[in-house]
């Protein structure tokens, strides 16, 4: 026959709870019962196991894209103009709870109406762009080894750059996308599982989450 049981666990990015590194429940469980034995007789039998169950970090990942703030002085027309250049900070950042996590990348396209400025911040991080011959091309940060609690008790992982949109006649009264969904993906070095987070949108000219940012200054112009 067959037993099975469900539980739940703490949220492992809750406050305090990234404290629990390497997180695991140890299970034992014991069967018991009795074996008829020939004659009608009984005796008792039992069988013990044990498992222990791994719990996967916590990986996330936010993007924004700004004008007036983060590192870098941001030029161009706004709303963004045809024939003209405007240009704009992209700010990803990576948090982690629990376990170590290695091999860590970040990943996303860039459309080709758009041009690499190549201004990354900080400099240490590695982050560099593959231009497709047809225009664009992918953006790939290459985080390497992420320390659990990064971004709780440690320092989230964070870098900026800086990218520049020149719009077409077929974008005017668009709100062009500037990067699409950027993915990460990373190995638990507890569990030694895959894992993965991603940015749910495209980031666009709509810099909403840039303080001095004003309704209407997303939308292309003639």
């Amino acid at each position: 026959g067959r037993v099975a049981l469900t539980f739940n666990s703490i949220s492992l990015a809750a406050e305090n709870n990234y404290r629990l590194t390497n997180p695991a429940v140890d299970l034992k469980i014991k069967f018991r019962g009795r074996r008829a034995t020939e004659g009608g007789a009984s005796e008792p039998i039992e069988t013990e196991i044990a498992r222990r169950v791994k719990f996967d970090s916590v990986l996330q990942l936010a993007a924004k894209a700004l004008y007036y703030a983060g590192p870098f002085t941001n030029t161009g027309p706004l709303p963004p103009k045809v024939g003209e250049e405007t240009s704009y900070t992209i700010v990803w950042t990576v948090v982690n709870s629990s376990n170590d996590l290695n091999e860590a990348k970040v990943t996303a396209i860039l459309p080709p109406y758009l041009r690499w400025l190549g201004a990354i911040t900080p400099s240490t991080e590695p982050a560099i762009f593959n231009e497709d011959a047809s225009g664009g091309g992918t953006i790939s940060w290459n985080l390497g080894q992420i320390k659990a609690g990064t971004g709780f008790n440690l320092a989230a992982r964070e870098v900026a750059f800086q990218i520049a949109l020149s719009p077409s006649l077929n974008q005017v009264g668009s709100v062009p996308s500037l990067l699409s969904s950027p993915q990460l993906t990373a190995i638990d070095s507890f569990t030694k599982r895959p894992l993965s987070a991603s940015f749910k949108r495209d980031l666009s000219t709509n810099f909403s989450t840039d303080p001095q940012f004003r309704t209407g200054q997303d939308i292309v112009s003639q």
